[in-house]
């Protein structure tokens, strides 16, 4: 009840507080990151023997972030931070291939934990302005980020040094805070529908598609695309393909247009919710190969057509 009220109350005057935790293994950039956010510029740092503190103020809201050292000595302290908290901040460095996996198991090692779960995710793949560094697709496989359950997470590419894509990462995360999963009650509901949806995730995420953006977006207008086969995957490609080739105005006015043909009984609200979901992710995450396929793998979420507007609606406004 009080967490409720201090929500209402936040929302009543205009500013939200909330409890993160910054974690990552050593020299993976996590201070930085830290005094980025605070400062808003590059700071000499040295590795942190306990932990550091910094309370901001972003979009509204206060943030206190708890930076904890990464040395391998110190990581079992860790879960004496994790009361309390509210977003969960894990930092890789893109240049660390030999630890990755050690990052992995570090990771999986605090969202097991009990006063951490269902609480939103935020990965920094740090260091993006070294050469060389590993590929985003290729840390979304290796450390299993799309089997991640019962939790919201976004994988940020960013820079410390730079500031690039430091600041949009804790924009997504406030506003993850703000919308929280659905209680465990609400996700039980749909359990035995769980292994499909991931089934069906996955498949997409691996899809191919043969045509450029230019001709799936025509072929949509001209009414070319194939009814049976239309499905969330193609809703979202379009929405994406629109809003990069003609902006937001015309996405909408396309849209409305003409998905009455592909479907029956469209949804005027959901419809306007993936618009707003998909155009936020755009602006939010940096895609350095600009196609579909590297959107999706840094969004996931937005394969969720189910669960995904249910933390932001009543089913009864986006079911009929």
């Amino acid at each position: 009840m009080a967490s409720y009220i201090h929500t209402i109350l936040g929302k009543l005057f205009g500013k939200s507080e909330y409890r993160t935790l910054i974690m990552g293994l050593d020299a993976a950039g996590k201070t930085s990151i830290l005094y980025r956010l605070k400062l808003n510029e590059h700071v000499m740092t040295i590795p942190t023997i306990g932990f550091n503190v910094e309370t901001l103020t972003f979009n509204k809201a206060s943030v206190t972030m708890w930076d904890v050292g990464g040395r391998d000595k110190i990581r079992p302290l860790w879960r004496h931070y994790f009361h309390g908290t509210q977003g969960l901040i894990f930092v890789i460095d893109s240049h660390d291939v030999e630890r990755l996996n050690e990052s992995k198991d570090d990771m999986n090692r605090m969202l097991g934990e009990d006063e951490l779960r269902e609480i939103p995710l935020l990965i920094y793949f740090n260091k993006i302005d070294l050469p060389n560094g590993l590929k985003q697709e290729y840390a979304i496989k290796e450390m299993k980020l799309n089997e991640i359950k019962n939790r919201n997470w976004h994988l940020q590419p960013c820079s410390a040094y730079t500031g690039d894509g430091v600041h949009e990462g804790l924009d997504w995360l406030i506003r993850a805070m703000k919308s929280p999963l659905p209680s465990q009650s609400t996700i039980s509901t749909t359990a035995n529908n769980v292994s499909q949806a991931e089934n069906q995730s996955l498949q997409w995420l691996s899809q191919v598609d043969n045509e450029t953006n230019e001709e799936f977006a025509d072929k949509f207008v001209k009414h070319d695309l194939s009814s049976e086969t239309f499905d969330h995957r193609t809703l979202v490609r379009i929405i994406w393909c629109y809003l990069k080739i003609f902006g937001r105005k015309e996405t909408i006015k396309s849209v409305f247009d003409n998905l009455n043909f592909y479907l029956k009984n469209v949804n005027e609200t959901l419809t306007y919710f993936w618009i707003q979901i998909i155009h936020y992710a755009c602006e939010a995450t940096k895609n350095p190969t600009n196609d579909f396929s590297g959107f999706l793998l840094m969004n996931p979420q937005i394969l969720n057509e189910i669960d995904l507007p249910l933390t932001y609606y009543k089913k009864r406004y986006i079911i009929q």
